[in-house]
């Protein structure tokens, strides 16, 4: 998605049944690719692929962590880490381009042609990113809500 800590990324697979097609409102998946980046941010902090979900679940990342570090913890607290370390990383990103003279809303827009040139052929033929440039801003609002960042995609804490 847009506002990956890493750069713009276009991952929308994955997420509840249908996937990967921009042919219907995405706003419903913010809170399930909120969940999903922190899960992910779990899995890195513990050098384990993101793909490597059904080999790692849940009971085993909580686990793992208090084999490794000797402290107890349930998944939520190893989620609400996850939560801090993204906007920590996000806050790095805000003030990377405010020294640029951008604004986090603006950085975290897909490229020009993924949001306005038609895919050409495929599955996905005649589609942009978003259904249109109303659901695209409902997507960024809900995501920023979701995060409990403010309207402009600024970290609140």
């Amino acid at each position: 998605y847009m506002t990956a800590n890493v750069g713009a990324s276009h991952m929308r697979a994955g997420y509840k049944e249908p996937t990967g097609l921009p042919n219907r409102t995405a706003v419903d998946l913010m809170e399930e690719l909120v969940e999903s980046q922190h899960s992910i941010v779990i899995r890195d902090s513990m050098i384990l692929c993101a793909f490597a979900k059904g080999a790692t679940p849940d009971d085993v990342m909580v686990q793992a962590w208090t084999a490794t570090t000797g402290e107890a913890c349930t998944w939520e607290d190893l989620m609400e880490r996850a939560r801090m370390q993204w906007d920590q990383a996000r806050q790095w990103n805000v003030d990377h381009w405010a020294r640029q003279g951008k604004s986090a809303a603006e950085e975290d827009l897909l490229s020009w042609r993924l949001r306005r040139e038609p895919i050409p052929s495929g599955v996905a033929a005649g589609m942009v990113s978003f259904v249109d440039d109303e659901d695209e801003a409902a997507c960024m609002a809900a995501y920023y809500q979701h995060r409990g960042w403010t309207s402009e995609g600024l970290p609140a804490n």
